[in-house]
């Protein structure tokens, strides 16, 4: 049975025509064969299609030649002006009788406007410091013991950065770490003691790992320039400050009211989404339920259990193709469960990240072409983690991951977990626009991975480029990749192949880095300390090149041929391992490894 929705009223010929996908659902579901819904051009406000194990075999998708918008928010047009202040200001929207709970206003030409943020640039320092517990790696499970809620549940702030008059009530505080951050609420404001207690609690202790900073989003004192608003939840009041040329009486904005605007329940089955566009799904502080225990603070690593405008989680054969989805407040796709197929997707301004897949099917050298396997395909990404900055342009596990567009992150482009998984044919631009310590393409604690075929772009301003930003980066307990044919461009650090793991085989690629600030003039390329790896016919083409490496390395790695450096100065830095001798290190291309660096710079020679 094919039912199509319209909000035209009048019958398409020959065909069954409803107004509402609820109409549509209840149809299909007395139905038997194919189950079809075909969506007409138009805008469809505050949609919440929630998908049951009744419709499995479903396929929603636009009608030819249209495009259909589905909308996860209402209209608000009946501003007025705060005569005092020049504000504008409205009503939160009710949905069954409770207030609309957002973060996110659009106006209706579709500008994402920024929430109230104090201090507007930068960050605020509190008076934390965490030094109860020692960071170990996420290979050995994060902290050396577990953390206690009275270590992640807040923080002492400076007296003079926070008002007495401070609206704990609608305050939202962002707490930063250093690869991520947490997004919390304030649960108890100590204005005597000048703490903030949190919640939920925070995915790592603030004031740990070198960093005691956070930002305010939702209050007043966030409102110092025009085009930003806030909402007062007391009072169930939305502020705007205009610009010079708005006028109260034409101002509308869009108000999500969902977030997700199609929900698939555990369970669901060989649904496919095609054609369609999806705007203005807003997001919750935090999921109540987490997937992983670091997962708290409605953020977490990657911000993974962030809702998506498309959602579902324990699901199977699922295809999401030529979908656009932007200007949404969590992910674009989060989807978790079984052969899960994502193709051709535009995805933009997002306040999470782009694209979450998270896939059961256990990969092999073998089966990981196969069509059945979950996978990311020529998709399109850009300006995401607007607002929870440790979002990532595609996070996944178990998928394959190719030829995919992503740009202007504010943290990493692609983590790809699951062993044997491949990165393919991507193109990286400028990641790590905020946050620190990433890279455009970051795998860990995974095995028998290829990394091949990308291409990783920086072209960050000379202040920024200081930050530990990596075009391809390696972490712990990566063993046996393959990592080729990369080329790239821009970054300080090019590579780094860190601890744990074994055999990764680095050959034929190119890393080009060019900078003209002192001090920032040396592309870097690091070697492991306690893991064999080739690499071997690699180019590495910069002034300066400086190759950081340890005795460690040298007991373990043996094929370091045919590498060329194009270069004035090659400088080779020993990196301490606290698990081995100080010991004199041998000459870099002596009898011990078999290298051979070549110099075609102004200096000539060898190295």
């Amino acid at each position: 049975m094919i039912v199509h929705v319209s909000d035209n009223p009048l019958e398409i010929q020959g065909a069954k025509t409803v107004a509402s996908f609820d109409e549509a659902l209840s149809l299909l579901r007395k139905a038997s064969g194919e189950k079809k819904i075909v969506v007409h051009g138009g805008t469809y406000p505050a949609c919440n299609i929630k998908l049951t194990k009744e419709d499995n075999g479903l396929t929603i998708e636009a009608a030819g030649g249209e495009k259909p918008v589905l909308s996860g928010a209402v209209t608000v047009s009946d501003w007025q002006r705060d005569e005092k202040i020049g504000w504008f200001i409205a009503d939160v929207p009710t949905i069954d009788g409770k207030q609309a709970d957002f973060r996110l206003l659009l106006k209706t030409d579709g500008t994402y406007l920024k929430k109230a943020r104090y201090p507007l640039s930068g960050r605020l320092e509190h008076e934390t410091v965490f030094t109860a517990g020692e960071w170990v790696g996420s290979h050995a499970g994060g902290w050396q013991r577990p953390l206690l809620d009275e270590e992640l549940n807040h923080f002492t702030y400076k007296k003079e950065d926070i008002s007495d008059d401070f609206d704990a009530e609608s305050a939202e505080i962002q707490v930063y770490h250093s690869w991520n951050e947490s997004y919390c609420k304030i649960s108890k404001h100590d204005r005597e003691n000048c703490v903030f207690r949190l919640t939920p609690n925070c995915t790592y202790p603030p004031g740990s790992l070198y960093v005691s900073a956070y930002a305010v989003y939702n209050t007043k004192e966030g409102m110092a320039e025009d085009g930003r608003w806030y909402c007062d939840r007391g009072a169930g009041k939305i502020y705007y400050r205009p610009y010079p040329n708005e006028d109260v009486e034409s101002f509308a904005c869009f108000v999500p009211v969902t977030t997700k605007i199609i929900e698939m329940e555990d369970g669901c089955e060989n649904i496919t989404i095609k054609g369609l566009s999806l705007t203005a799904a807003t997001t919750p502080v935090v999921n109540e339920k987490y997937l992983h225990p670091c997962q708290r603070g409605g953020a977490g690593f990657g911000v993974m259990e962030q809702d998506g405008a498309i959602y579902g989680k324990q699901l199977k054969n699922i295809e999401i193709t030529d979908v656009d989805i932007y200007n949404t407040g969590g992910y674009g796709i989060m989807l978790r469960g079984e052969s899960l197929q994502v193709r051709r997707c535009n995805i933009k301004k997002c306040g999470a990240g782009g694209i979450g897949i998270s896939s059961e099917n256990l990969l092999t050298p073998e089966n990981r072409y196969e069509a059945w396997v979950s996978c990311v395909e020529d998709c399109r990404i850009e300006n995401i983690a607007l607002d929870y900055l440790g979002a990532v342009g595609i996070f996944s596990n178990s998928a394959m991951l190719r030829r995919n567009y992503i740009a202007e992150t504010s943290y990493t482009s692609i983590i790809a977990n699951g062993d044997y998984c491949v990165v393919e044919d991507n193109i990286c631009i400028n990641p790590m626009l905020v946050l620190n310590d990433g890279a455009c393409i970051y795998m860990h604690i995974n095995k028998g991975c290829i990394i091949r075929g990308n291409m990783c772009l920086c072209q960050k301003a000379p202040d920024e480029i200081s930050q530990m930003c990596w075009a391809i980066y390696l972490d712990s307990d990566t063993t046996d990749f393959e990592i080729c044919n990369n080329i790239i461009k821009g970054f300080k650090r090019a590579m780094l192949d860190a601890r744990m793991g074994d055999r990764n085989r680095w050959h034929h690629n190119y890393m080009e880095y060019s900078c003209d600030v002192a001090g920032h003039d040396t592309m870097s390329v690091e070697l492991p300390t306690d893991k064999r790896i080739d690499f071997y016919s690699n180019i590495m083409n910069s002034e300066n090149i400086k190759i950081i490496y340890s005795r460690g390395f040298f007991d373990q790695s043996e094929d370091m041929n045919f590498n060329t450096a194009v270069c004035k100065n090659i400088v080779f830095e020993y990196r301490k391992n606290k698990n081995l001798p100080d010991e004199p290190l041998p000459e870099f291309g002596g009898t011990n490894v078999k290298s051979e660096f070549v110099s075609l710079g102004a200096k000539g020679g060898r190295y």
